[in-house]
């Protein structure tokens, strides 16, 4: 290779190696910057773990150029450990025991997505209900919440959450209701639910009341594990709709009547954009929820928020992340073409911590579940 053609190459490599470093200088500030200042900033946070792979490659290339940037690199790289270890488990010697230890309150989060399994284009109401009931029986959890829950008769003419309640033994339910309307099966009721083996001695919802049609909430239940009281909370921030087609009918998905036109006729991100916004109103009265409570809690939720956005950052300080103590390397908990979405969380105050954890890639929600053992560390 002759020295301009060289040259020529070594400039492009350097251009575009800058690019890429400024670009994940920027996408390092997503956790401190409001998005409503800067939009581009969730696009960046879903990104992060690609750009983090990026700098790992210049660094490899310049150790072969330029020894002094590739040390450069690792330099500036340090700058994203905030989304770094909000986003990567560093625990090596992380295990995911299927065998629950004594002394320990294993629960699951998991968005159902209403029961509704697809089968030939077609959504079929209860069609995976069986595989979840199959699945919670087996894991053999103290408590399960449920997010996208619905209570309704399903086609068998079983009531989901009589079911579950009477045949896995969880004889204590909160059901936090946000949608309530009549159908051809007598009713039909949308939330979150909380099922318990233990005693539940309180329970309630925070409505959001974000100015929309549907609000949704922040459902808890504070249960009695050893004659101590523990609270579970448990809630889903707006879904987004990325996959809804402008030829999609409003019957067929549930959705905020206030954002219909966005929902149906705006490209996935301006949906994002739009409802990140809505997602972080919702994190300022978790928080503020959160902060207030006195009693050791565990928050169980479908944040459809990544672990390097505002949201997650927000909701997430001075807690316990289930993944976080037990695991090493990237996680994911939805089922999607981008194969690191940690959308769905188990967070605990400090007085809790997780001794195990797994989120199992069943195809029977969008969502996988996601499994936590916890003990108490007072």
């Amino acid at each position: 290779m002759n020295s301009l053609l060289k040259s020529k190459l070594l400039k492009f490599i350097n251009f575009i190696a800058t690019v890429n470093l400024v670009v994940y200088l920027v996408a390092c500030l997503t956790p401190y910057i409001h998005p409503i200042h800067f939009s581009f900033l969730t696009f960046l946070a879903i990104g992060f773990p690609i750009l983090i792979v990026s700098i790992c490659f210049w660094m490899v290339i310049y150790l072969f150029i330029n020894a002094k940037k590739s040390v450069l690199f690792f330099v500036i790289m340090l700058a994203g450990f905030k989304n770094i270890t909000n986003t990567f488990g560093l625990n090596v010697s992380a295990k995911n025991d299927n065998v629950k230890p004594v002394n320990a309150i294993r629960i699951i989060s998991w968005n159902v997505r209403g029961f509704v399994a697809v089968v030939n284009n077609k959504n079929i109401y209860g069609g995976s209900f069986k595989g979840f009931i199959n699945y919670i029986k087996k894991t053999n959890a103290d408590v399960v919440c449920l997010q996208d829950f619905d209570q309704d008769s399903l086609p068998n003419n079983t009531n989901s959450l009589q079911y579950i309640k009477d045949s896995l033994g969880y004889k204590n339910v909160y059901f936090s209701v946000d949608f309530n309307m009549p159908n051809k099966n007598g009713f039909y009721k949308y939330g979150t639910c909380i099922f318990s083996k233990f005693p539940i001695v309180q329970s309630n919802s925070i409505r959001y009341n974000d100015g929309i049609h549907f609000n949704e909430s922040l459902g808890f239940a504070d249960i009695i594990v050893n004659k101590k009281s523990i609270r579970i909370f448990t809630t889903h921030l707006k879904s987004m709709y990325t996959n809804i087609l402008p030829t999609a009918k409003t019957t067929d998905f549930k959705y905020q009547i206030d954002d219909t036109n966005l929902v149906l006729h705006s490209t996935k991100l301006e949906k994002l954009q739009r409802f990140d916004i809505s997602h972080i109103k919702q994190a300022n009265i978790i928080k503020n929820v959160m902060d207030t409570t006195k009693i050791p809690f565990v928050f169980c939720a479908d944040l459809n928020a990544v672990p390097t956005s505002f949201v997650y950052s927000l909701i997430s300080h001075n807690l316990n992340d289930a993944f976080l103590q037990n695991n090493f390397g990237w996680g994911s908990t939805y089922s999607s073409k981008i194969p690191f979405l940690r959308i769905d969380v188990i967070l605990m105050s400090k007085q809790l911590k997780a001794i195990n954890y797994k989120s199992p890639q069943l195809i029977l929600s969008d969502h996988y579940p996601v499994i936590a053992d916890i003990v108490l560390v007072e």
